[in-house]
């Protein structure tokens, strides 16, 4: 360690280090603390620092800081004794970046096995009330039991996606404030595991989302709140949300409402923006170059949502299949593709509750189009 006395306007008048003495300490928050009777500490980073005739780089530097009574009681000085803690902070930050790289690798590997025991109950139940179907009282009481399990799993799902996102969410915020330097400076390798982190997270709480919806429409909750809702509002509210995604693929995003629409329509506003998100989001999701264009339109005595995207397009075969929960498309394999295939289902399944229509054209390596129609509502039209 090193140390330092400042007289009270702040002039460094000794320090073991012979080069310092003569510097002026007055702007520093440690030094006006302690001479006004306060002992205070601190923890800085230095882009350089000297230590015994030497001049080292990037360091981090805990300091103390003392009043000097004199002989009557007076304040007459501040001591100041600091020394190089980097090895410290740095095997601190270690340990902290470890903790939370296991405990988000422990939470997705949580996620994974049941992701697989859903899948599994879910090709049980298809399989039982298939080998039943001839017998019409057997096929009543697999029914039953399909619906009973379906109700547990959808239960199941609710409960630990639920109770998942507290732990998930204080990674996410841990993450972003290690990123943001708020427990001290990190070098880049940490930084780039640190945004790793926060990816894998979001992706996790996108997951978990998708499944309390899914969730909420199989056990039959899900209750339409129709209010007033402006379009343009709705899209301002989506387009940032979208846009970010897009720029983190050096993709083009776009947004078009149509002058013809109305100021306000009859709607609900959440399961509306969920609907908007998961079309826009698997257009980001399945596009590696070009444009992803969000349209609000009016159509006859028709409102609608439209997605255009100028990724990999979806081969006629898997076209009936994309609306199915747990089923995904790649390069026209299906199953071949990072998520659980949940995102257009929930798609399907809220246009179709909010007496609408799902359209999709798409044309395998020119891109696709997805549009949900849904029934006008005016409440006051434009002008």
């Amino acid at each position: 360690g090193q140390s330092k006395v400042y007289d009270m306007n702040g002039l460094t008048v000794f320090s073991t280090e012979k080069g310092q003495i003569g510097d002026n300490k007055l702007d520093n928050a440690g030094y006006l603390s302690a001479r006004s009777g306060v002992v205070a500490s601190e923890l800085t980073f230095r882009d350089s620092f000297s230590a015994f005739e030497q001049t080292i780089e990037d360091r981090n530097v805990f300091s103390s800081y003392v009043p000097i009574y004199g002989p009557g009681g007076d304040i007459e000085g501040v001591f100041e004794v600091y020394d190089d803690v980097t090895p410290l902070v740095e095997q601190l930050e270690q340990t902290q970046q470890t903790i939370i790289i296991g405990v988000a690798a422990i939470l997705a590997g949580l996620y994974l096995i049941l992701y697989l025991i859903v899948r599994r109950a879910d090709g049980i139940i298809r399989q039982q009330y298939g080998e039943l179907r001839e017998n019409e009282t057997a096929l009543r009481q697999a029914r039953d039991e399909a619906m009973a399990a379906s109700q547990f799993k959808s239960k199941l799902l609710a409960n630990v996606s639920h109770d998942m996102r507290t732990p998930l969410n204080a990674i996410m915020g841990y993450s972003e404030m290690l990123e943001e330097g708020v427990y001290g400076d990190i070098s880049g390798s940490q930084r780039k595991a640190t945004r790793e982190i926060l990816r894998s997270t979001g992706v996790l709480i996108e997951f978990i989302s998708n499944l309390l919806d899914r969730a909420q429409l199989e056990s039959g909750k899900v209750k339409l709140e129709m209010r007033p809702i402006s379009p343009r509002d709705f899209v301002d509210e989506i387009q940032p949300q979208v846009a970010v995604l897009a720029m983190a693929k050096g993709l083009s995003f776009a947004c078009e409402v149509a002058d013809d629409l109305p100021d306000k329509i009859l709607g609900d506003r959440y399961w509306l923006r969920q609907i908007t998100l998961n079309l826009a989001s698997n257009a980001v999701k399945f596009t590696e170059e070009g444009h992803v264009q969000l349209t609000v339109f009016r159509k006859d005595t028709q409102w609608g949502v439209q997605v255009t995207d100028s990724g990999q397009g979806i081969p006629a075969e898997a076209q009936e299949r994309v609306f199915q929960a747990f089923e995904r498309v790649s390069n026209g394999h299906v199953g071949s593709t990072q998520g659980v295939g949940l995102g257009l289902s929930i798609v399907n399944e809220l246009t179709t509750l909010m007496g609408g229509q799902v359209q999709m054209e798409s044309v395998v390596g020119e891109g696709s189009t997805f549009t949900v129609l849904l029934p006008c509502c005016w409440l006051r039209k434009k002008g």
